[in-house]
C-alpha cells in the first residue's frame, strides 16, 4: 500500500493507506442508520404514542394522519437525511480523493477525524430539533383546524422528550458505529489525536435505565390521562342518559292535554326541555307519532 513521509516539523511516522474505508461502505451505512431513524421514529409514534395517548375523532385522526403522511419525509427528511449528508459531504469526498490515488496530509486527515467526532452528537440534535419542531406544528395545525382542545394539544410535549430524545440517542449511537472505521483509522496515521473519551460501564447502564425511565414516563402520563378522559366521559355519559330519561317521563304527560292549544302544549314542553340539566351544551329534540320534531 502507498506511504507518505511528512517531512514537515520532523521525523514522523508515515501515512499509510492501508485499512482505508471505502467512502461507498460508509455512506450505505450512514443511509441505513438515517432511513431506520425516520420510519421508526417517524411513522412509529403515530400507532405506538397516538392510538395510546390522543383521543380524537375520525376527522381528526384523518388530519393527523395527513400531518405525518407530509411532515416525516418533508421534516424528517430535512433532518434526518438532508442536513446530515451536508455535514458528512467533506468526509465522503475527501476518502474518495484518497481513493483516487491522493496522498493524504496529516492536516486534512486531523481535520476529517474532528469531523468524524462531531457528526454523531450534531445528528442527534438536528433529530431532536426536527421531532420538536414537527410535533408543535403538527400539533398547532390540528389545534387550529379542529379546535381541538388545548390541553389535548398540550399532551404532544410528552411526545417531543419521548420521539425527540429517543431518536437522538439511535441517530448518535448509529451514526457514531458508521463512522467508527473512519474514526479509528484516522487516529492510526495521526500523532497527537484529540482522544476519544471512555465511558465507564455504570454510566452507560444508568444512561440507558434513564433514558428508559424518561421514556416510559412520557408514554404512561399522556396514557393515564387519557384513560381518566375516558372514565369521565363514560361517566358524563350515563348521568345524560339518566336525565335524558327522567326527561322524557315528564315530556309525555306535558304532551297529554290534547284539550289545551298547541301553543299551550309547547310552552309546557319548552318548560320540562328547560329544565333538564343534560349539559352545557346538550339538546333535545322531541318528536311526534309521525317522527317530525315539534
Amino acid at each position: 500500500m502507498p506511504i507518505l513521509e511528512d517531512v514537515a516539523g520532523g521525523e514522523k511516522p508515515p501515512v499509510s493507506l492501508m485499512g482505508l474505508p471505502t467512502a461507498h461502505r460508509t455512506l450505505l451505512r450512514l443511509i441505513r442508520v438515517c432511513i431506520i431513524g425516520l420510519l421508526v421514529f417517524g411513522f412509529g409514534p403515530a400507532v405506538a404514542y397516538g392510538w395510546l395517548t390522543w383521543l380524537m375523532d375520525e376527522g381528526q385522526w384523518r388530519l393527523t394522519l395527513l400531518i405525518y403522511a407530509l411532515e416525516v419525509p418533508v421534516i424528517g427528511g430535512l433532518s434526518l437525511m438532508v442536513i446530515p449528508w451536508m455535514w458528512y459531504r467533506h468526509i465522503h469526498d475527501q476518502f474518495k480523493r484518497w481513493e483516487s490515488g491522493e496522498m493524504p496530509t496529516r492536516a486534512s486527515i486531523s481535520v476529517v477525524y474532528e469531523q468524524a467526532l462531531e457528526l454523531p452528537v450534531k445528528v442527534a440534535l438536528i433529530a431532536l430539533l426536527g421531532a420538536a419542531i414537527g410535533y408543535a406544528l403538527g400539533a398547532l395545525i390540528v389545534y387550529q383546524a379542529v379546535k381541538q382542545p388545548l390541553i389535548e394539544a398540550a399532551k404532544v410535549l410528552p411526545a417531543i422528550v419521548l420521539v425527540g430524545g429517543l431518536s437522538g440517542a439511535f441517530c448518535y449511537f448509529g451514526v457514531g458505529g458508521a463512522l467508527r472505521p473512519i474514526v479509528i483509522w484516522c487516529s492510526r496515521n495521526l500523532r497527537h489525536v484529540r482522544p476519544v473519551r471512555q465511558v465507564s460501564l455504570a454510566a452507560k447502564f444508568l444512561s440507558t435505565t434513564y433514558i428508559i425511565v424518561m421514556a416510559t414516563l412520557c408514554l404512561l402520563h399522556p396514557a393515564t390521562y387519557t384513560l381518566g378522559q375516558v372514565i369521565t366521559e363514560d361517566l358524563l355519559q350515563n348521568l345524560a342518559l339518566s336525565q335524558l330519561r327522567l326527561t322524557s317521563q315528564r315530556v309525555v304527560p306535558s304532551l297529554l292535554p290534547w284539550s289545551e292549544s298547541l301553543a299551550a302544549r309547547n310552552a309546557s314542553l319548552r318548560t320540562v326541555l328547560r329544565a333538564a340539566n343534560v349539559g352545557e351544551h346538550g339538546y333535545v329534540f322531541a318528536s311526534d307519532d309521525a317522527g317530525r320534531i315539534v
